[in-house]
């Protein structure tokens, strides 16, 4: 081997050298984006459990809200009932003292 051909071989080495180092750069680069796609998928993970959690209790405060509307609605019937009931008792005794 002579002296061109050792020069060649070693420029030939340093560029394969060159090439790796600008990989693993790349590499390296390539790894710290992923994290920062992980941190911000973890962070919208967190934040979709946040939703869900708070969804859940807004259904269990609308579920709550409607029995209650449910019981006003039953002890506003009952009033109505009674209501009637009272108005057909005054006109019963209406009838009665007009007929007396």
């Amino acid at each position: 081997m002579n002296l061109d051909d050792a020069l060649k071989e070693q420029s030939a080495a340093i560029e394969r050298q060159k090439q790796a180092m600008a990989e693993s750069a790349r590499m390296e680069a390539f790894g710290h984006y992923m994290n920062e796609q992980t941190a911000a998928l973890r962070e919208i993970a967190e934040a979709s459990k946040e939703a869900t959690e708070n969804a859940k209790m807004a259904a269990e405060a609308s579920d709550k809200s409607a029995k209650q509307s449910k019981k006003i609605a039953v002890i506003a019937t009952i009033a109505a009932v009674f209501s009637a009931m009272g108005s057909i008792i005054s006109g019963v005794f209406a009838a009665l003292e007009f007929f007396a």
